[in-house]
């Protein structure tokens, strides 16, 4: 379905408007920030295969760039995770997000980057998560489909987290 037979158009100039200030935050952060910018790579990770583009690559560090807010501690998993696999491929010691409500520094986690890798192995051979239902549920085009899935508190497939936390 295209976004706009999911959207009013109030919503789509909205979300427009919100993709032409990210692009436009991304572009400066990645201007003033030192490190080689934004290259493609293809590597390898324990038997995976990676293939990236990491904002900014610095001496000891991977730079991610997101246009959104942040939480108010630590980062967004997804986020973590991405810039922790592009740390273990250049092995680097530390990730940096940025977020518009400020910087996050993390330490990656190979171990814990090798098992998310492992549970999206799964994903693709066909196992499907039990559901995270929140407040959007309702008006989800897939919602049928989550219903078939189970219930939240089925534990074949671990919680994840929607926060990685910064270190103390």
């Amino acid at each position: 379905m295209k976004a706009e037979e999911l959207m009013s158009i109030k919503e789509l100039i909205e979300y427009k408007v919100k993709l032409v200030l990210g692009k436009a935050f991304h572009f400066v952060v990645e201007l003033v920030e030192e490190g080689e910018k934004e290259k493609d790579f293809e590597g390898k990770f324990a038997w995976y295969k990676v293939k990236g583009r990491p904002d900014v690559v610095k001496e000891d560090s991977v730079v991610e760039v997101k246009s959104s807010k942040g939480p108010e501690d630590g980062a967004w998993y997804g986020d973590y995770l991405q810039a922790s696999l592009y740390a273990a491929v250049f092995d680097k010691e530390k990730v940096v997000i940025k977020y518009r409500n400020g910087e996050r520094e993390l330490e990656p986690d190979e171990e814990e980057v090798l098992e998310i890798l492992q549970l999206m192995e799964l994903v693709e051979q066909g196992y499907l998560p039990p559901p995270k239902k929140n407040k959007w549920c309702n008006s989800c085009p897939f919602r049928e489909v989550c219903e078939k899935l189970g219930d939240e508190g089925d534990d074949w497939f671990p919680k994840l987290p929607y926060v990685k936390k910064a270190s103390p």
